[in-house]
């Protein structure tokens, strides 16, 4: 029984691989795997929207194909904060609207929440897109580069709520 029982396990349990498809959201912006360990290409592989499938660039893909803007270029998901504008694919500048983590205001579908570097793990940061709210302070996210697992059919990859995340900033408003 044992046997089977890893039988099945190494061969139908499937562990995503870098640059798997893990889910997409309901506007249709693939979410793909960045598995580091299974990586065979070159460590500085880019799309067009920045270093393939890190966090940053899904958002900044998100943005590109949902509402036609775009940031500068960042060092780390957490300096996105500390950006002053977004900007149309045509060079308008739009203006960020920045509320922090602090329980006065909620955040809604369509912003991008913001953690600070984790000395633990997250040493870069972290960015996602609220995909959708709840009553109850919940908000479901749509995310790259953090567990690595399918979404099983739904449109975002994990369900928080805002005000008990560690490390989580807050969220901008474009």
């Amino acid at each position: 029984m044992i046997l089977f029982l890893i039988f099945f396990l190494f061969f139908f349990i499937h562990v995503p691989q870098y640059g798997d498809v893990l889910g997409w959201t309901k506007e249709g912006v693939v979410v793909f795997s960045n598995e580091k360990s299974n990586k065979k290409s070159n460590e500085n592989e880019r799309s067009y929207a920045g270093e393939k499938w890190e966090c940053v660039e899904f958002v900044r893909r998100f943005l590109i194909n949902t509402r036609g803007i775009t940031f500068d270029e960042i060092d780390h998901a957490y300096d996105i904060f500390n950006l002053p504008y977004f900007q149309t694919l045509d060079g308008m500048k739009t203006p960020i609207v920045i509320f922090r983590n602090d329980g006065k205001n909620k955040a809604q579908i369509g912003d991008i929440l913001v953690w600070s570097k984790d000395v633990d793990d997250r040493r870069h940061g972290h960015v996602a897109i609220v995909v959708e709210t709840k009553e109850n302070g919940h908000v479901l996210i749509a995310e790259q580069n953090w567990e690595n697992e399918d979404w099983g059919g739904h449109n975002y990859s994990r369900i928080i709520h805002v005000e008990s995340e560690p490390y989580l900033m807050g969220w901008i408003k474009i």
